[in-house]
Formats: structure tokens, C-alpha cells, sequence
């Protein structure tokens, strides 16, 4: 995907009225495969933590399994947290061009990311207001979900009201119920019948919005990677 093809003024308008657009193809199915195949390759469920606290500067990657009601939503996934100074370029180079897709939404923090990088790699732990990284989440096939919610929005007019997310995975292929909706002027749309890997979701972040739950009717393996995958970039 060349970011600089996409009409940012006509793309905030869409997402604006619509509460949701996607943005086809914004990886490749190469890219997809190879995002996969990495956290298959490093995946161990032994690696679970439950509580991860305040994040810093300089800390390892790790994967957290949430389950349970937390401040912003309920919800049963996987995260795996992914930093830039922990040579995870593959990762960072698609979070870094997902995130300037939202802040060219509000015209806010563009570029942002690759600065606050820069400064932020260091080889020993140091707490810094700002900085960037990115997770994966998995909705694991026997119950994964999210709870209907909002994102906090902000006082400031730019600010961040917008989500973005990459799609990994496809429902009919990964998993066969549930996915990502939106709430639209009373309507549920499932964004999912619509979208496909390697598409990138963007929704207007003040509409409720959720995941259902992923094939309840089938066994819960916790032991592989399966289900439902989305990648999205963050900023502490």
C-alpha cells in the first residue's frame, strides 16, 4: 500500500458517516504470512503473564493473556507486545505506517512514531512519557471476545478518536462465528463479512464497537496460535 495514494480528507469523511471503512490490500498476503510465521515461531503458552504494570523504555517484549473485566472493556485475548528498540523491524515498519494513517485522520502526531523511536532506544529501562510499540491480538477459537465499548475520548479536537487496525486473519477461513462489529445508528454491522487478511480496519473511534465471540461452539486450545489476529500500533 503507498500511503501517499490515500485521500485522507475523502477517507475521514466515509469513516465519519459510515462509523467504519477498510482499506483493501494494505499488506500483501506475503506480508501477512510472514508477520504469522514469526509469532509462531516465538510462541509458547508457558510465556502467559497476567499482570504486565507500567511499560518502559528499554523492557522486553512479552505476551499477556486478559481475561476478566478491565478499565476500558471485558474481554478473552491474547496480547503480545512488540517494542522498537527489541529489533522488531518486520513489526515496526507496518505499526509505524498504520499509525500515520490515523494521525493524517486528525492531522496530529504524523511522523510521530519513528521520532519518538529514535529517542527511545536505549539498552537500559527508562520511564518516558511517550513513546511507540505495537501488539498483536489473538481471540482464540473456543470463546475469544471483546466487550461492546468506546475509546476514551479525548478533550483535545485532533485528538485520538480514530482506530486503526490490520486484519491477519479472515472469518470463514481462521474461524467460522463472530469477528468485529460496529454499532451504527442502532444497526450492528459485522465488519468482518466484509474484510479479509491484510486489511486495514479503521473505525470512528467514539461509535461502540466489540468483537464477538469466536466459535464458542469449539474446544479452547490455549496451546496454538488460531482464531481471530489483528495487529495494530500504540502509543504509551
Amino acid at each position: 500500500m503507498n500511503l501517499k495514494k490515500i485521500e485522507y480528507k475523502k477517507l475521514k469523511k466515509k469513516v465519519d458517516e459510515k462509523g467504519y471503512f477498510i482499506i483493501k490490500s494494505f499488506l500483501d498476503s506475503k506480508q501477512v504470512s510472514k508477520i504469522l510465521s514469526l509469532l509462531r515461531k516465538e510462541f509458547n503458552s508457558k510465556k502467559d503473564i497476567r499482570k504486565s504494570g507500567e511499560y518502559f523504555s528499554g523492557m522486553n517484549d512479552f505476551q499477556r493473556l486478559d481475561i476478566g473485566e478491565y478499565p476500558a472493556s471485558s474481554r478473552f485475548a491474547r496480547y503480545f507486545f512488540k517494542f522498537p528498540w527489541n529489533k522488531n523491524d518486520a513489526f515496526s515498519q507496518i505499526a509505524s505506517d498504520a499509525y500515520d494513517v490515523r494521525s493524517n485522520l486528525t492531522n496530529y502526531q504524523i511522523g510521530l512514531w519513528n521520532g519518538i523511536k529514535k529517542t527511545s532506544s536505549l539498552k537500559k529501562q527508562t520511564k518516558l512519557s511517550k513513546f511507540c510499540y505495537s501488539y498483536l491480538i489473538q481471540y482464540p477459537v473456543g470463546g475469544g471476545f471483546m466487550s461492546c465499548h468506546r475509546e476514551y475520548y479525548s478533550k483535545e479536537k485532533r485528538g485520538n478518536v480514530y482506530v486503526v487496525y490490520v486484519l491477519l486473519t479472515t472469518k470463514g477461513k481462521d474461524f467460522k462465528k463472530g469477528g468485529a462489529y460496529i454499532k451504527k445508528n442502532k444497526k450492528l454491522i459485522m465488519i468482518e463479512d466484509k474484510a479479509k487478511a491484510g486489511d486495514l480496519i479503521v473505525y470512528k473511534g467514539n461509535n461502540y464497537h466489540g468483537v464477538m465471540t469466536i466459535d464458542n461452539d469449539k474446544n479452547l486450545d490455549l496451546n496454538t496460535i488460531n482464531g481471530r489476529i489483528i495487529f495494530t500500533p500504540v502509543m504509551n
